[in-house]
């Protein structure tokens, strides 16, 4: 997911005019779902969900929005640049903002934690072996949360 975003964030970088800025946040994550009733898997699933937000500043304008990707680069790169040719629309009808306010201190950092949980399948047989004779319900639930943050400056 990391070097979609990265993508993602160059599409929209190589994309900008002359004074404009960009501050974009993506979240996502790959989860599986377990549902238990009376000790046996009644409703197993996984989700993957991606989602980018873009704010364009130009000056003392700013609009911003969201999308839902799809997880295709191509597909969500196209995405990207219609959002963002809407935004630079918009700016030319929204009036100056005088509290506009947003870092532009220049800095860098990376957090990538490491996953330590079991696959969903050794966590489903574990369960299921431990709950084995009893009345077991419950929910297992399990994945990976994903953010990144990045901007034209």
């Amino acid at each position: 997911m990391q070097d979609d975003f990265y993508a993602l964030a160059d599409v929209i970088g190589n994309r900008l005019q002359s004074n404009e800025v960009y501050l974009c946040e993506f979240t996502a994550e790959q989860s599986d779902f377990i549902r238990f009733s009376q000790g046996k898997v009644r409703q197993p699933g996984s989700v993957e969900q991606r989602y980018l937000d873009i704010e364009l500043i130009k000056g003392n304008r700013h609009t911003a929005g969201q999308l839902t990707l799809g997880g295709d680069t191509n597909s969500d790169q196209e995405r990207v640049t219609n959002l963002l040719l809407a935004l630079r629309e918009q700016l030319h009808h929204v009036p100056d903002d005088p509290y506009l306010l947003y870092a532009t201190k220049v800095q860098s950092t990376e957090d990538i934690g490491t996953n330590q949980l079991p696959s969903a399948n050794e966590a489903l047989n574990d369960i299921l072996e431990a709950s084995q004779s009893h009345d077991f319900v419950g929910i297992y639930a399990a994945g990976g949360i994903f953010t990144g943050f990045a901007n034209s400056l």
